[in-house]
């Protein structure tokens, strides 16, 4: 059916203010709030990312609050209970799955349930994350990035529902600040090992250790996932268990807002999505696609949109395939590119 021109005008304003009306409040887009005559007068306050303001202890309550999404007030102010941490043992792994090597090895063993993600925006030398970044960095890449995750688990039957806390100096709290520059280039002077250390540190835990057996005292039953990010480009990375062995370690990812040396996808909302999403699958024993050229080019023939192969500007136009549903224990059949000889040169 044909529209007349002015009709087509009038849906699409129409339209427009629909959106505008949706992504105008939560500093989406620009950092100032939306005009009060765009925000119902009387709403209900929406936020799904804790922000921490005073870790608990054995003596002290602690605090966290949410953000609204919608007019940027804070609200849902609830104590921390105080906590007796029992530092844990460290894992021992003596076990290795040949067909998934890097599998239930250290703290981050299935992607199932209810995961706690523990979001460190940390300062360096070179970049410091404002407020308005903290949120805008939140909403359109860590909430997507997460919400994809969530979908895709569903399709595998797998329930998925991640509890996300958040530190950043930006709320003045914490001043999580690594003293000195993280090295935004792993191939050029490698990986800087105590990021996570160092915003232990910074919250009260002496190790990465700790602050783990901190979470895990808070949440006994749940997969414990930290996160850190950096305000600058840089090449992302997953500090991972590769191998068996007797560690109190606590794994984690070091995430950079941009790509490094390239200008593919800077700037643009929901382009760094994927690359957080690889990198936490990477924790969970997901493996890279592209290490050896044979395994990249079967990869390339039967997973060839695979977030462990490519990602994407657009982390919808990436998948997860069996394999990589398999190393993160979506599901426990083994794919027929397991028994492929190229898989594995």
């Amino acid at each position: 059916m044909k529209y007349k021109y002015t009709k087509r005008l009038i849906i699409g304003f129409l339209f427009m203010l629909f959106f505008i009306g949706l992504i105008s409040c939560g500093s989406k887009k620009q950092p100032e709030k939306a005009p009060l005559a765009e925000i119902p007068e009387v709403h209900a306050h929406q936020g799904e990312v804790w922000i921490v303001d005073t870790v608990a202890s054995y003596q002290d309550v602690g605090k966290k609050h949410q953000i609204c999404s919608l007019c940027g007030e804070n609200f849902n102010e609830t104590e921390i209970p105080s906590l007796a941490i029992d530092r844990l043992e460290a894992h021992t792994d003596v076990d290795q799955d040949e067909l998934r090597p890097h599998y239930e090895l250290g703290i981050c063993r299935q992607l199932i349930g209810n995961p706690v993600v523990v979001l460190f925006f940390v300062d360096d030398y070179e970049s410091k994350w404002t407020k308005d970044d903290v949120l805008k960095f939140t909403e359109e890449e860590i909430l997507p990035g997460l919400t994809y995750l969530t979908i895709n688990a569903k399709e595998w039957d797998v329930a998925l529902d991640f509890t996300i806390e958040s530190y950043a100096g930006a709320f003045d709290n914490f001043d999580i600040k690594y003293e000195g520059v993280v090295n935004p280039d792993l191939y050029n002077g490698g990986s800087s090992k105590d990021v996570l250390d160092k915003a232990a540190e910074d919250i009260g835990c002496k190790t990465n250790w700790d602050l783990y057996s901190y979470y895990q005292t808070m949440y006994p039953k749940q997969q414990i996932i930290f996160l850190n990010f950096l305000n600058k480009p840089g090449k992302s990375y997953a500090r991972n268990f590769i191998s068996t062995g007797y560690l109190e370690y606590a794994e984690h990812a070091v995430i950079f807002s941009d790509q490094l040396g390239s200008d593919h996808g800077e700037g643009k909302a929901g382009s760094s999505a994927s690359r957080i999403v690889h990198e936490l699958l990477h924790l969970f024993g997901a493996e890279d696609y592209y290490l050896s050229g044979s395994r990249e080019d079967l990869a390339n023939k039967k997973y060839p949109n695979d977030i462990m192969l490519w990602q994407y500007d657009n982390i919808q136009d990436n998948t997860i395939g069996d394999y990589t549903a398999f190393t993160v224990g979506w599901t426990h059949k083994a794919p027929d590119v397991c028994y492929d000889k190229a898989w594995w040169k």
